[in-house]
């Protein structure tokens, strides 16, 4: 039943950073398009993927580095 808590912990962590960072580069127009994410006709340019790829990774990296430290403060 652990496992399937971290699982779930890891996926809540990864969703909610992805969602900032998107958040932040929406922000500063890093994207090539407002309504890229919100409208099926607008496609992402080479620039937005490798930004998107970026969120990826930095996510799962600080998904993963959450979780450890919340498995950090359940074994205290």
């Amino acid at each position: 039943m652990r496992r399937l808590m971290d699982f779930i912990y890891y996926n809540i962590f990864v969703y909610v950073i992805y969602w900032g960072i998107d958040f932040i580069f929406d922000l500063f127009n890093f994207y090539s398009s407002h309504d890229l994410g919100k409208d099926l006709m607008v496609m992402p340019t080479d620039n937005d993927m490798i930004l998107i790829g970026i969120n990826f990774i930095f996510s799962l990296v600080l998904g993963l580095i959450a979780l450890n430290k919340l498995k950090a403060m359940r074994q205290i």
